[in-house]
């Protein structure tokens, strides 16, 4: 099997976004409307900074696109439950034991059906919205990794990134200004609502396009980067 391939600006746009990450985790003022100037630069902030969240799925998500080449989609799978679902049902279970403790979740919530709804809508910690998110996209990379290894794989894949971004992005703004109801059902099911699928394969159409060489950090910055 081949080693894992790593990109340059992979790298820097990990490095970015974690930065951006902080600067939101620490902008908490944004969400809370006031007549101010500090509110202006809070809310200004956390538009500079947002590009992140869609940036860290693209990333996850590309990074896998050659799984094939490393192991079979039944390892793959089962690493992404090991990696990913088990962590978060986890955690999330630890936390909601330490709400029942505080009283802040009732303990007939837990022994109910209510309980499923607590996990699966991240009602437990808000934070871990994007758990959910995050695993429709790695259930969408077998058939995404497939595409791109097909004959016309490159076509297609240019295809998905076209199609997502007229009906996802394009289409509901406009009919927004012209304030008619955008039908939902139009959105391209492949590109996926909050589009992570779209994220994942922007990059492998990037890759195919570019010589973009394996990553180069400067050996003696490296150390700096390492925590990032």
């Amino acid at each position: 099997m081949s080693e894992k391939k790593r990109y340059a600006y992979f790298d820097y746009l990990s490095i970015a976004a974690c930065i951006a990450v902080l600067y939101m985790h620490h902008n908490g003022l944004a969400h809370h409307y006031e007549k101010s100037a500090m509110w202006l630069i809070s809310m200004g902030i956390e538009c500079l900074c947002f590009w992140a969240v869609p940036v860290f799925f693209m990333i996850s998500g590309a990074k896998l696109m050659n799984y094939r080449e490393r192991h079979t989609t039944k390892e793959f799978i089962k690493r992404r439950i090991e990696k990913v679902v088990i962590p978060w049902l986890a955690w999330s279970a630890i936390f909601l034991f330490l709400q029942v403790i505080k009283g802040s979740v009732k303990l007939e919530e837990v022994l109910s059906i209510k309980v499923v709804s607590l996990f699966l809508n991240t009602e437990i910690i808000g934070v871990y919205w994007f758990f959910p998110a995050l695993i429709s996209v790695y259930l969408c990379i077998p058939v995404l990794s497939a595409i791109s290894k097909s004959e016309d794989g490159d076509g297609i894949l240019k295809y998905i990134v076209g199609v997502t971004f007229i009906t996802t992005y394009c289409l509901p703004w406009l009919f927004e200004i012209l304030r008619i109801e955008f039908n939902r059902d139009l959105m391209f099911p492949l590109g996926g609502e909050y589009s992570g699928q779209f994220y994942t394969v922007i990059p492998e159409v990037g890759n195919r396009r570019s010589d973009v060489k394996e990553t180069v950090i400067p050996e003696p910055w490296k150390p700096w980067f390492l925590p990032l």
